[in-house]
């Protein structure tokens, strides 16, 4: 990120990119050695991977799907700490927590979490590079398919995902994994390469309350994470607004190679409103075995959610006519009222 983005020298940076990373970097080639034989016999095959815009309700679908145990997957502390995780791993009894700056959900050391923090921490290109640099946010939000990168990036890309998802099915018992990133949806190809059989459910939800909701989430994340100044919330809509046609045109071609029983697509609304009709009704489509378990897991992690009720902000008057015209084709694609 140094190399690409250029940043300011600062004693921040330069204690992390002369002290901390190459410490990371030895503690993780030991990890790599000391893991080397379980990583071989890692099952990497049938992962079920989640899709969608970000503030989708991709969240939301993870855990309830976590919960029911069919799956393993990435946790929090993995995922922040992907050099070390098992060397030191989190301890079942572990309940610090936190809650995410931009919905004020739960975090704990072993919630499902999402593995582009681990691509990012573990030097792959990631759209997360913005989190650091948000005055380049557009042109790092073009960094999610690995299929646009050098040859070379796309390789690491590729080395780094499949070295951490061995990892973490290792640490769970080879179980399939479960994984939810945004940015997969632009690299439906890139995981099939590496994921071999996977299927795929894809989040939606109405454009309007996702386009507020996205745009408070970079605001939040860019404020902790930042090394230079952050923008305004119009230049962060703006970015937002520009962003998510592209981002549907890539996704839809990657789920129109795919074989049928391989995709299935949820509506937030109904998550929300019928949890377990509606994960019965995608697991169907996707022909899983074993469905029934996991609808149940799911209907009693459901009702321990009652409490939580999402954000629902709307844009500003001003940007509705805009989000109207430049998003006109997810609003149709997602049949949702403009």
């Amino acid at each position: 990120m140094r190399r690409a983005w250029r940043p300011a020298p600062s004693p921040g940076t330069l204690w992390q990119s002369f002290a901390v990373g190459p410490l990371l970097s030895a503690v993780d080639a030991l990890q790599m050695r000391a893991t080397a034989p379980a990583r071989a016999a890692a099952n990497l095959d049938n992962a079920l991977v989640i899709l969608g815009y970000w503030r989708s309700g991709t969240t939301l679908l993870h855990e309830l799907l976590a919960a029911a145990g069919c799956w393993a997957f990435p946790t929090t502390h993995a995922c922040m700490n992907p050099q070390s995780f098992l060397l030191s791993p989190a301890r079942g009894e572990m309940t610090a927590e936190l809650r995410r700056p931009m919905d004020d959900m739960v975090i704990r050391p072993l919630s499902p979490q999402e593995d582009e923090f681990a691509l990012l921490a573990l030097g792959a290109r990631s759209p997360y590079e913005a989190l650091l640099f948000p005055n380049r946010l557009a042109d790092a939000l073009e960094l999610a398919d690995p299929d646009d990168l050098a040859p070379d990036e796309r390789s690491h890309w590729c080395h780094v995902l499949r070295t951490f998802l061995a990892n973490v099915s290792a640490s769970q018992g080879n179980k399939p994994l479960l994984l939810k990133s945004p940015a997969h949806s632009c690299r439906i190809a890139a995981l099939q390469s590496v994921l071999a059989g996977c299927r795929f459910i894809v989040m939606v939800r109405d454009p309007y309350a996702v386009f507020e909701s996205t745009v408070r989430m970079w605001r939040e994340m860019f404020a902790r994470y930042a090394v230079v100044p952050v923008p305004s919330d119009d230049e962060i809509r703006a970015v937002v607004l520009a962003h998510r046609p592209g981002f549907e045109r890539k996704l839809q071609a990657g789920l129109q190679r795919l074989a049928a029983g391989r995709v299935a697509t949820i509506r937030f609304e109904d998550l929300t409103s019928r949890p377990a009709a509606t994960v019965a009704h995608a697991l169907q489509d996707l022909r899983l075995a074993g469905a029934e378990d996991a609808v149940r897991a799911v209907e009693i992690e459901a009702a321990h959610r009652t409490g939580y009720s999402a954000r629902r902000t709307p844009p500003p008057p001003e940007w509705r006519d805009r989000i109207r015209e430049r998003w006109s084709e997810v609003f149709s694609l997602y049949r949702y009222p403009h």
